[in-house]
């Protein structure tokens, strides 16, 4: 019995902060994973809103997003990659 005993005071020592840290991990890391973009990736989103989205046009989800096309986006990375290898 003596045994048992320290092996679970052993456990209670290490479960608590082993949790803790776990816990923590699971707030700071995972948790944002799943749920980035979850709003956007809702099937009922596009249940009820699907025709409205579809009949956008792309220009203006852009710039509702405030984002730049990914053509734009080649652009300028490919205008950066060149200025930094071959003018420096």
């Amino acid at each position: 019995m003596e045994r048992h005993f320290k092996g679970q005071v052993f456990s209670q020592q290490y479960k608590a902060p082993a949790l803790a840290v776990l816990h923590y991990f699971y707030i700071t890391v995972i948790r944002p994973i799943s749920e980035y973009a979850c709003t956007v990736w809702n099937p009922a989103l596009w249940i009820i809103y699907g025709d409205q989205i579809k009949e956008m046009p792309y220009l203006n989800i852009l710039f509702l997003a405030n984002l730049e096309s990914l053509k734009d986006r080649r652009e300028k990375i490919s205008k950066s990659f060149f200025n930094k290898n071959f003018f420096q």
